[in-house]
């Protein structure tokens, strides 16, 4: 599996983060729960292309320069579930 170098954090919408100035999003929606603006974003029409997305987005994450990667934990059925596996593994630095 791909772990990118950029911290990669799975989050909530309405959870409070410890943000840098320089951070990514991918997710389903806009990230709502930041004050400040992304460095750039991916905002996926749904899990299916969010999944299909995900590796060339954290590549391109790493590529613009973020400092830390935030992606929008997704619900545990369906290809969520796969989804969130994905997202756990390239989080781990193991």
């Amino acid at each position: 599996h791909y772990a990118p170098l950029v911290p990669l954090f799975l989050v909530e919408q309405n959870e409070e983060i410890a943000e840098s100035k320089k951070w990514f999003w991918i997710g389903t929606k806009k990230a709502r729960f930041s004050l400040t603006k992304p460095l750039a974003e991916k905002i996926c029409l749904d899990y299916n292309e969010y999944a299909h997305e995900l590796f060339k987005t954290l590549r391109k994450a790493e590529k613009v320069g973020a400092e830390a990667i935030y992606a929008e934990k997704p619900t545990e059925t369906g290809i969520g579930l796969a989804l969130k596996d994905r997202l756990i593994r390239a989080a781990s630095k193991e």
